[in-house]
């Protein structure tokens, strides 16, 4: 295992300083092959691999190289947690939802509309144990994920859904899928739930496949007008997608 240096990632050809070389002999007389698993400075950026190497030498024959096998491999997670929002997190959920990016598949929203959705959101969560939890990555707000009750008509109501919305900055680094896996669970083990549903525009095949991700099936026959958007908007359609109750958590219920 080689760290802190520069050098040239085998399978990307780019120059980067690596925090973790991930280093594979194949056979006896494979070449060496380096693998960056984090990248710095103009490279897709990866998250940290942390290796367990054990030396195997009597593996090969007494003047092979000596070559190691991996035993254990595990993915160094931001140190995620899900709470109920505070006073602090408001400014940032504003600016979250003033955010062009952050809102493509949604209605806009002013900052009045921010205060009463933050509002109601704090009063759910207090009032029914559970609910749309502020999310913290390393000490910081990153966005809202977890259960909501439509308080709505909807086709298919009652519901609850799974809903996320994280910062731009925390995109792309599987925090959304790990907090929504995390509330999921909560729905299934703790909250009673039977079922949880999940939709969107057809558009935003960004969250269609975290849906599919986590697991959710499309309801094909579920498609339907959203009754919040306005008639004639080009984000009133919607796709319904379904998950049901797990059987580790039947079973466990049971």
């Amino acid at each position: 295992m080689l760290a802190g240096r520069r050098d040239v990632c085998f399978w990307t050809r780019w120059r980067v300083a690596c925090d973790i070389y991930f280093t594979k002999s194949v056979t006896p007389r494979s070449p060496t092959i380096r693998t960056c698993m984090k990248t710095c400075g103009g490279g897709p950026s990866h998250r940290k691999w942390i290796v367990t190497w054990n030396s195997q030498p009597h593996l090969f024959a007494p003047n092979a190289p000596l070559a190691w096998r991996i035993s254990n491999v595990r993915r160094k997670m931001s140190a995620l947690i899900l709470r109920q929002s505070k006073d602090t997190d408001f400014e940032l959920f504003a600016e979250m939802n003033s955010d062009p990016e952050v809102m493509h598949y949604l209605l806009p929203m002013t900052r009045s509309d921010s205060v009463g959705a933050f509002s109601r959101l704090r009063n759910e969560m207090t009032q029914r144990g559970w609910g749309v939890w502020a999310v913290e990555v390393d000490g910081i707000f990153a966005g809202m994920v977890g259960l909501h009750v439509p308080d709505y008509p909807l086709p298919f109501s009652p519901c609850t859904e799974v809903l996320w919305r994280l910062r731009k900055e925390f995109w792309g680094r599987g925090i959304a899928h790990e907090a929504a896996g995390k509330a999921i669970d909560y729905g299934f083990s703790k909250a009673g739930q039977e079922e949880i549903v999940s939709f969107t525009t057809p558009q935003n095949l960004r969250s269609i496949r975290l849906m599919e991700r986590l697991g959710f099936e499309r309801d094909h026959q579920g498609d339907f007008d959203h009754p919040k958007v306005p008639m004639g908007h080009h984000l009133r359609r919607h796709v319904l997608y379904r998950k049901q109750k797990p059987n580790k958590w039947v079973e466990a219920s049971g």
